[in-house]
Order: C-alpha cells, then sequence, then structure tokens
C-alpha cells in the first residue's frame, strides 16, 4: 500500500481488488499472451506487424515501428 500511495492511487480501493482477486483474471490471460509472445521484459510493445519494441525508447523508434506497419505515425 505505500506504493499505491505514493502514487496517488486510493489504497482502500487497492486492498480491496487485492483480496477479492478482482484483476486476477485480466493478470492471468495478460501474462499467458506474453508467454505465448516470448516478451520477457517490461514494457514490450507489439506493433501490428509482429515487431516488438522492447524497453524505453524514442518517440521516433515509435514512429519508425509504425510507419513499417502501415500505420499512421503520431
Amino acid at each position: 500500500n505505500d506504493v499505491a500511495a505514493a502514487v496517488g492511487l486510493d489504497t482502500r480501493e487497492m486492498q480491496k481488488a487485492l483480496e477479492t482477486g478482482r484483476y486476477m483474471e485480466r493478470l492471468e490471460q495478460t501474462s499467458k499472451e506474453a508467454k505465448e509472445l516470448e516478451i520477457k521484459v517490461a514494457p514490450t510493445f507489439v506493433v501490428e506487424n509482429g515487431q516488438t519494441i522492447i524497453g524505453a525508447q524514442s518517440l521516433d523508434t515509435f514512429r519508425k515501428a509504425l510507419s513499417q506497419a502501415n500505420m499512421s505515425p503520431l
């Protein structure tokens, strides 16, 4: 809860979510997808063409990846 409070989250809601497992199904599904894609680092972004961008990257890196995937860059 110290971390939740430090970033401005409602600590009571955070505790309730942990106790009830409110997001457990979503977390398990996301974890399963990451394993299937062999993602081992966060953040990792998967572009529509299957290209991955791993770690903190520049805006130009994202623009280039989106352009290569024929998507509209920002």
